[in-house]
Order: structure tokens, then sequence, then C-alpha cells
């Protein structure tokens, strides 16, 4: 199986007590214990070196990123530049024709936001939440050490996996 590359897109808000970053390291270990292979994810606070300009780096992990996960929420959606990322995934997915590759996790339910449902954005919030997403609405408030935690991970490592194994598919056969 080729490395692909995943962009993990969050609102900085949300990742009080480092919850999300947690939630991305626990998911690469998992993907590593199911393939054996590295997860290789671009996520912002570990992969933005000092020094090096933000922008450019977040472009950078966007355009070389074979799937994005966006981790949606209000605070998601309020955030110019978590906006600005997700377009720009979503215009490459359009060039691609392959919108399958947003893999996105519900955090809060915003179902019935009216900051969310009233803005500009809705439109962003119909297109993505077309895709399947993971639930963790509930699940956010799990220990990472729970079982319901750990198999859910698990869970998301699968779905990864069977994502990585379609898109090295895909790259095969246009080699060919």
């Amino acid at each position: 199986m080729l490395s692909v590359t995943g962009f993990f897109s969050y609102a900085h808000e949300d990742d009080y007590n480092n919850v999300l970053t947690q939630l991305q390291n626990d998911l690469r270990h998992a993907y590593k214990v199911l393939t054996g292979q590295d997860l290789v994810l671009f996520f912002d606070r570990g992969d933005i070196k000092w020094g090096q300009k933000w922008q450019e780096s977040i472009n950078g992990g966007i355009e070389s990123a074979s799937f994005f996960i966006p981790v949606l929420s209000p605070c998601y959606f309020l955030s110019e530049n978590c906006v600005g990322e997700l377009s720009q995934y979503m215009s490459k997915m359009e060039e691609w024709n392959s919108a399958d590759l947003i893999l996105p996790i519900k955090w809060v339910n915003f179902d019935n936001n009216d900051l969310v449902n009233n803005s500009k954005l809705f439109l962003k919030v119909n297109e993505v939440v077309k895709h399947q997403w993971e639930d963790w609405t509930v699940l956010r408030f799990e220990e990472p050490l729970s079982k319901q935690y750990r198999v859910a991970i698990n869970k998301m490592a699968e779905h990864l996996a069977e994502a990585n194994q379609r898109i090295t598919a895909a790259i095969e056969k246009e080699k060919i």
C-alpha cells in the first residue's frame, strides 16, 4: 500500500485540553496497529515548524492531501481559516471528481445552530453533511482509555485504511 497523505482540519477553540490533538494521535496509532504503516496526517500544531510561513504550510498540506478530515462544529464553520481549508479541498475534489475523500467528524451538534444556519456558510455546511460522517457528539466526552472511545477510534482507522486502499488502487490504475 502506498503512503497516502491526509489533512486534519479543526477549529483551535474545539481543541480544549488537547482533545483533538489526542484524537488525531490515537487515530494515527490505531491505523499503525491495523496496517503496520504510519498514517501521514497533516496536523498544524505538529507539522508547522517554528519560523515557517503557516499559511503556505497549510496550503501545501491541503494540496498534497488525498483525503480530508474536517472536525465539524459551530466554531469550525465560523472560522474563516477552517472554511478556507474546506473550500480549498472541496475545489480540489471537484477537479478530481472524487468528493468521497472528505471524511468528516461531527464533533458538536450544529443542526439547529442559528449562527451556522443563518450565515453565508450554510451552503458549505449542507455540502459537507452530505458525506457520511463519524458522529462524535457524545463520544467526545469519553475518556481516551474507555472501551467506547477505543472502539470508535479503531472504526475510524479501519475507514481510513479502506480509503487508503481505494486511493492506492486509483493511483496504480492511473500508472497503467
